[in-house]
């Protein structure tokens, strides 16, 4: 792919041109995605571009792909990325900590935007925003064409946490920050308020991407986990990432695959355990964002995140990424590339 150039229009520095034209897969709620050329943008105050580094597809893209999700087409799928910052609307743009971005800083961001007018928002929960924008969600519309990450370039609206992440860390470890590794965090944070983290037994069901990122960081945190599961290679996979033992749920208390019968073998460890609640549709808050990206940014070494990720398709065959990533045997994610 050729490089990409950047430059403002003259019109109140907010138009934004791109060349060549940005490309977006645009999914039409049946059959294959088509190829949309995006030539220019327009960038209100703090809206930032964003050039797609790397992409995965998360559970919730096939499961929207199969209509078993609620969406809008047509619309460009996709929430999870790391990307570089090509451009900002008037004023530039600051990080969720408050720090200014820059042009051609590695980021990952938020996979929504809330309102900030809605009851919600202004009670302080933008958690529970009835208006958020919700990236890979939005049926495509003039002016917000780059809506998600299955295009080479993102529009992040004003208001969008924004994440700096280092240069060093894999594209396919930071990539799911703003999906499994933020909700990972608020999983662990939700659990911290019944009692400390360190030294606790912790349950953790699946060896999904989000579960194994939670196992993975209540290991770091201290806890002995214990990973329930009916599939046995999942509980294999749960092992081979640090947990401490694996159970099978509704197994009899005496049978070795019992969570009791596991239970008592660590319970030398901490008589506290507790069942750590994984939701893939939960929200996220910039905190959770920041921690998670941080998390990774300096963990990926110590767990295998990388090897989880499939080698990327380009970005043209972003409908068999989103095939593969169904299947039985797929990987835990499927990555894509521009």
């Amino acid at each position: 792919m050729s490089p990409r150039t950047v430059e403002l229009a003259p019109e109140h520095a907010r138009g934004v041109s791109v060349f060549p034209a940005a490309t977006a897969m645009v999914w039409p709620g049946a059959g294959a995605s088509t190829a949309v050329a995006v030539p220019g943008v327009r960038l209100a105050p703090g809206d930032v571009l964003v050039r797609v580094e790397l992409s995965t597809v998360c559970p919730i893209d096939v499961r929207m792909a199969q209509g078993g999700e609620s969406a809008a087409p047509p619309l460009v799928l996709g929430h999870e990325a790391v990307g570089v910052i090509e451009a900002f609307g008037e004023g530039g743009a600051r990080s969720s900590a408050g720090k200014k971005l820059s042009l051609g800083q590695r980021v990952v961001w938020a996979r929504e935007v809330p309102c900030r007018h809605c009851a919600q928002c202004r009670r302080g929960d933008p958690g529970a925003c009835v208006a958020a924008v919700r990236y890979g969600h939005e049926r495509m519309r003039r002016g917000f064409e780059l809506s998600g990450v299955f295009a080479s370039h993102i529009h992040l609206r004003a208001g969008t946490a924004i994440v700096p992440v280092p240069r060093d860390a894999p594209a396919a470890v930071l990539a799911p920050a703003n999906c499994t590794g933020a909700l990972a965090i608020a999983a662990l944070e939700a659990t911290a308020e019944t009692g400390p983290i360190a030294g606790a037994i912790l349950v953790v069901d699946g060896a999904d991407l989000l579960a194994l990122t939670a196992l993975a960081m209540a290991k770091d945190a201290g806890a002995t986990v214990i990973a329930r599961s009916t599939d046995a290679e999942a509980r294999v996979r749960a092992l081979n990432w640090g947990a401490d033992a694996a159970a099978v749920p509704g197994a009899h208390p005496d049978s070795p695959l019992s969570l009791e019968w596991a239970i008592r073998g660590l319970a030398r460890r901490s008589a506290d355990h507790r069942v750590l609640a994984l939701d893939e549709h939960g929200h996220a808050l910039p905190r959770h964002l920041e921690l998670a990206a941080g998390y990774l940014a300096d963990s990926w070494h110590r767990h295998p995140f990388g090897a989880v990720v499939a080698e990327p398709l380009p970005l043209a065959q972003v409908d068999r990424a989103v095939a593969l990533a169904a299947t039985p045997d797929a990987p835990l994610r499927v990555a894509v590339t521009p």
